[in-house]
Order: C-alpha cells, then sequence, then structure tokens
C-alpha cells in the first residue's frame, strides 16, 4: 500500500467519532458508504467503521470498499466474518477465539445456528430448552461482541432441502461476508454434516441473479473455511490457517459458561464426565470448565504445532496452548496466502 500526501487533509462530510475502548491504538469514524464506482460495495448498509489515516484508499473483499465522497486519509478496517454453526454453542467452541480477535481489530462478525437446539438435552421440554438455549447464546454474543442468530429448524432435524438452501443463500447475500466458517460435511452428527451440504449449496448460488431474485446478489463468491475436527474419513482436517487464541482464551471460556443447560447439564450427561461431578455453586463452574474441556480445546494446537510455528515463530508457535484452526474449502473464492492471512486474526 503506497503511502499518500503527508499533508492532513479533511473530509467533505462530517466524521461521527466512536468510544475510544473500541480500539484502543485507532481513531474509529462512522462514515456514510457511497457506492457510486464501486459496484461491489454492499447494498442495505447505511455506515461504515473506518479509521482516519494518512495512506491512499485501497479495495479489499466486497465489503471493504472505499467512499467516493471522502478523501484519501480514511481506509476501511473492517471485515465481515459470518460463522455457520449447527447448534447454539458450535461457533463459540471452534471459532470463539478468532470472533473475540476479529472484534478487538473491529471486524463485524456474526454467528448464526441453523438450529433452535431444542433436543439438546436429557430432562427438559423442547420449548423450553430452546427459551433458555437463545438466552443463553445472547449472552455469549455480548461477551464476545458478535452478532448470534438462531433460525427456527428444530435441533436434530435439520436437512439440506432447497427451501433451507434458498433461506440461507439470502442470509449470505444480506450479509455479504468476506469470510464463512462452518463445518466440513464428514461430521458425527446430521445437523454438522447438513449445515456444511446447506452452506456449499449456497456457494455459488450466491453469485446468480436468477437464484433468489428477491434478494441482490453478490458479485463475489465469499472465501469459506472449514471449523476444526478431528474425523479422518475420507479425509483428516488440513490447517490451511490456525490461529493463536490464548490472548483471548479467557474471553471464550466466560462466553462457553454462558451455555449452562449444554456444558453444565446435557453434554456432562451425555459425552463427559457424568452431571454429578458439576459443582452446584455457580462460583466453582468455570473452573469446572476449564478442567473438564480444557485438553479438548487444547488439541488444535497440538495437532498443528508445525503449522503455528511457520506462523508465529518458533518460540511463540511452539508454547500456544489455545488454538483454532481452519481448512480453506474449495467451494468458496480461493484467496492468495496473503489475503488468507488478511482474513484472520493472525497477530
Amino acid at each position: 500500500m503506497a503511502v499518500g500526501q503527508s499533508r492532513r487533509t479533511q473530509p467533505r462530510k462530517p466524521l461521527i467519532k466512536l468510544p475510544r475502548a473500541l480500539l484502543a491504538t485507532e481513531d474509529l469514524y462512522i462514515v456514510p458508504q457511497e457506492k457510486k464506482r464501486f459496484t461491489r460495495a454492499r447494498s442495505g448498509i447505511d455506515t461504515r467503521l473506518v479509521k482516519r489515516c494518512w495512506f491512499k484508499v485501497i479495495n479489499g473483499y466486497h465489503s471493504c470498499h472505499i467512499l467516493e465522497d471522502e478523501v484519501p486519509c480514511i481506509q476501511f478496517i473492517m471485515k465481515n466474518i459470518l460463522v455457520i454453526g449447527a447448534h447454539p454453542d458450535d461457533c463459540d467452541i471452534f471459532a470463539g477465539g478468532c470472533a473475540a480477535l476479529w472484534r478487538k481489530r473491529g471486524d463485524e462478525v456474526t454467528f448464526i445456528s441453523m438450529t433452535n437446539g431444542n433436543a439438546g438435552h436429557h430432562q427438559a421440554a423442547p420449548a423450553e430448552l430452546e427459551r433458555r438455549r437463545r438466552q443463553e447464546a445472547a449472552k455469549a454474543a455480548e461477551v464476545l461482541g458478535v452478532r448470534y442468530e438462531i433460525l427456527d429448524n428444530d435441533d436434530g432435524r435439520l436437512v439440506a432441502s432447497l427451501e433451507n438452501r434458498e433461506d440461507l443463500i439470502r442470509r449470505i447475500r444480506e450479509l455479504a461476508p468476506d469470510l464463512i466458517l462452518t463445518h466440513r460435511p464428514n461430521d458425527y452428527h446430521p445437523d454438522h454434516r447438513y449445515t456444511a451440504t446447506l452452506v456449499q449449496d449456497a456457494a455459488y448460488m450466491v453469485t446468480v441473479p436468477l437464484a433468489c431474485p428477491g434478494t441482490p446478489h453478490l458479485a463475489t463468491n465469499p472465501v469459506i473455511a472449514y471449523l476444526f475436527d478431528e474425523f479422518t474419513r475420507p479425509t483428516p482436517l488440513r490447517a490451511d490457517v490456525v490461529v493463536d487464541v490464548d490472548s483471548v482464551a479467557e474471553v471464550k471460556w466466560k462466553a462457553l459458561d454462558c451455555h449452562e443447560s449444554q456444558f453444565y447439564e446435557w453434554l456432562a450427561y451425555n459425552m463427559r464426565p457424568g452431571e454429578n461431578s458439576v459443582p452446584a455453586e455457580p462460583g466453582q463452574r468455570l473452573e469446572w470448565l476449564k478442567n473438564t474441556w480444557g485438553e479438548f480445546l487444547e488439541r488444535p494446537a497440538r495437532a498443528f504445532r508445525k503449522e503455528l510455528c511457520t506462523t508465529y515463530g518458533e518460540g511463540r508457535g511452539g508454547s500456544v496452548v489455545f488454538a483454532e484452526a481452519f481448512e480453506l474449502c474449495e467451494f468458496g473464492s480461493q484467496p492468495t496466502a496473503e489475503e488468507l492471512r488478511a482474513l484472520f486474526p493472525v497477530e
């Protein structure tokens, strides 16, 4: 990126300054989005998050476009990230750390749960469980600073239907993400598999004008990547990006702690290590969660230590405890190595 003129110039439109706490090292502003001459600018978005800087304006992905009516001292810094999980808590488990890092650098993050989670319990009635899980997701969203949307599909009954595909196409178009994260299609849970299939089926179609013509199509297919898993057939996960999330591990733990019906009830009963092991005192539960689920969340770093060392160097890469790993999906846009690194919060 070339350096612009050093003289200070003032924008022709007033800027609304945001609280400094959003990003301590930058001056952040909201400015109107102008779409003239920039055909890839997102429709339906009235404001954009930018920073004052002294560089020439640049073009990024389709959610990061320069403003025609602003001066060259303004540069976009926001990326638009969409994480699509099968259940309320999937996004948090496999991308909660990155979500916290994306929000820290000023990016927009949306979590979508394809089901309402109303079957994930051994005692609760479905309607009451759904209510609880929506509340839990809202609390986790507040912790991470993300937008969390839960769809109305029943837990355990998601199918890769045309109706669900077209609904997802519309949602992706409306959000116009630069990056989509989702499950791989080879997974133990049918909701995970069908979530992956729906994202794959929507991938190219989001750019086709006559598919779901009521919602403006995207000019560019988003980049798509798969969330971490340990399944090996037909192929194990290939880590194209591994992100050190140690700096936000506490934030991620607090987000997971919000999903009480899952970690302290259902998963304790169904998977590990028994619901009788969960402390009755709420203040002790977070420590129990770390002791119980810590080994599982450490697995990506152990599995992809070589990749961490390549990205961060032997010293830092060799000491990472918590990481999140992702595999590039061939059905989305294919970024260069530099573009892929810029999409993820690799610090």
